[in-house]
């Protein structure tokens, strides 16, 4: 397939796309209908939509996946996220999706957010197989100032960067989201076509910032647009998203306009699940994993059953694949499209031929959802089972939580229609495509009918309590018939638990003790002209 792909063509583009804490039910072509996104919508209708797509719990383990191929166990960063002021990082002896790409000639950018450790310069995206980065070394930042509180300090600084300069200027009194689809669009446009492109979108949309209040452009106009929802937060991540899908859809109409539309991939994915109206007090961002049970943090499917879609005119379009892929695949994937060598040593299987048609099966049977030895949680799918170990810390983000959004106003077609997304990808039909097929394929992506059990009940937000189950051992379902997680099956089929309980032990005596330390005092923002900034020589 490789061989045919290099020979018809040069090395695609690849295009990847990130959002930050979008849930499942967050996204029109779920099945929503609360908050329009026509241009990830069209995306998704034109190319393949992946059903059973999984990623990390939280942000930075998600990332290291993706960009190494590895389960974050192999590194030690199963647990949380990075704060700004500990010496950590991805281990700097780990080779990169973007080093990768170098290797096969591609020229490589990251706009947005790296999370990944910043403590010295070695460690920085720059020096880790980007040629270009403008955007945020750390997690959470306003979207206004480019601000953020990530250290444990809690003082206030600025995040922004291009290359290794400090960039605040360019923030401010601008909306970030916009920000970096303005630079996006500057490098697609200044692109040197001689040699394939890979860009890193990785929008910090829709990451709640620290005391629960997103950001809009502007707070009246949001307030009009979005007036048929209640609650007024969740009418703020509906302007966050909105921006975040409307700044999609100038991408790919700036990837058309330069002629580098007809060759390339475009990935979309969230990161991982909504961190709902239920979760963390001091970073809710007010999405919804609707229907599925927990939140970003837990191991549930609502943390890690993450919507993504990917279209290529090199690819299937316009159906919506069911089979299993993690976020470690991308890495082999992605190399393999653009003419590297086999990669030993990871987790990530590489999906290329699923994704294409010439395989009906992808050939991952299962996934390591994530070892936390210091919680003493664990998660791992084989096939259609999935077996949970809940810390008791976590029994509190275990509901069904969100919005259903079924009900509040009609699912916008005409939207998508008039996209530019839908206009732009629309002159690379395989087959003339009509509304009839954006119907069929978003119907087919919906979860529903393997929810039966709970759907039957009207709610809102959470419907229920933890299940009994996480109090004291193992919770077993068949995603199956239950994708919800609505009944714990351990009872009944004790040699599959027994089963998958052996699947983690083995993995348990591969695992690398996890990330630990205490803030630096030369880590603050202070001793630093009031920025995040590397601060080891």
């Amino acid at each position: 397939m490789l061989t045919q792909v290099i020979a018809e063509c040069q090395k695609p583009n690849i295009i990847l796309i990130i959002a930050d804490d979008m849930g499942w039910n967050d996204i029109g072509f779920h099945g929503s209908n609360e908050i329009p996104t026509p241009n990830i919508d069209a995306l998704a209708y034109h190319g393949a939509i992946l059903s059973r797509h999984y990623t990390q719990s939280v942000c930075t383990p998600s990332r290291a996946s993706l960009m190494t191929g590895k389960y974050p166990i192999r590194m030690g960063l199963q647990g949380r996220a990075f704060f700004n002021d500990v010496r950590v990082s991805l281990p700097l002896n780990e080779t990169l999706l973007p080093q990768y790409l170098k290797k096969q000639g591609y020229s490589t950018a990251l706009v947005g957010k790296w999370h990944l450790g910043y403590y010295k310069n070695t460690t920085t995206p720059n020096k880790r197989g980007y040629d270009s980065f403008f955007g945020y070394y750390g997690g959470w930042v306003r979207y206004n100032d480019s601000k953020n509180t990530m250290t444990q300090s809690g003082v206030p600084a600025f995040d922004a960067r291009r290359n290794f300069e400090r960039a605040g200027a360019e923030f401010s009194g601008k909306y970030n989201t916009d920000v970096f689809t303005d630079e996006a669009i500057r490098i697609i446009s200044s692109h040197d076509q001689s040699k394939p492109l890979f860009l890193e979108l990785a929008y910090t949309a829709v990451h709640a910032i620290f005391g629960n209040t997103l950001q809009v452009r502007n707070l009246e106009e949001n307030n009009k647009r979005f007036a048929y929802i209640e609650d007024p937060q969740r009418r703020l991540f509906a302007g966050v998203l909105s921006a975040m899908d409307e700044s999609v859809g100038k991408v790919i109409e700036s990837l058309d306009k330069h002629g580098l539309l007809a060759n390339s991939v475009v990935l979309f994915m969230s990161d991982n699940g909504g961190q709902t109206i239920k979760g963390h007090s001091e970073l809710t961002n007010y999405g919804s994993n609707w229907p599925l049970r927990g939140i970003k943090g837990s191991l549930l499917e609502g943390a890690v059953h993450c919507a993504a879609t990917i279209w290529s005119p090199l690819l299937q379009q316009n159906v919506v694949l069911s089979n299993l892929m993690h976020l470690s695949d991308w890495l082999p994937t992605l190399n393999y499209i653009a003419g590297g060598d086999e990669i030993g040593n990871i987790d990530g299987i590489n999906s290329w031929d699923y994704l294409a048609g010439v395989e009906t099966k992808s050939p991952r049977n299962g996934v390591l959802l994530n070892i936390d030895e210091k919680k003493k949680s664990a998660a791992v799918i084989s096939g259609n089972w999935k077996l949970v170990r809940l810390a008791s810390a976590d029994y509190n983000l275990s509901g069904h939580y969100g919005y259903s959004g079924r009900k509040v106003r009609k699912y916008d077609m005409a939207g998508v229609l008039s996209s530019p997304t839908h206009r732009a990808l629309s002159k690379y039909d395989k087959k003339k495509l009509i509304e009839d097929d954006f119907w069929r394929s978003r119907n087919a992506a919906l979860i529903d009918s393997k929810c039966k059990a709970g759907l039957n009940k009207t709610y809102r937000n959470a419907i229920d309590g933890p299940l009994p189950c996480f109090s004291n051992s193992s919770c077993l379902f068949n995603l199956k018939d239950d994708a919800c997680e609505f009944t714990d099956l351990s009872g009944k089929h004790p040699n599959k638990v027994k089963e998958l309980n052996g699947i983690i032990e083995v993995y348990e005596k591969e695992l690398v003790k996890q990330w630990s330390g205490n803030p630096d005092p030369e880590a603050d923002p202070r001793n630093h002209g009031g920025y995040i900034t590397p601060w080891v020589r």
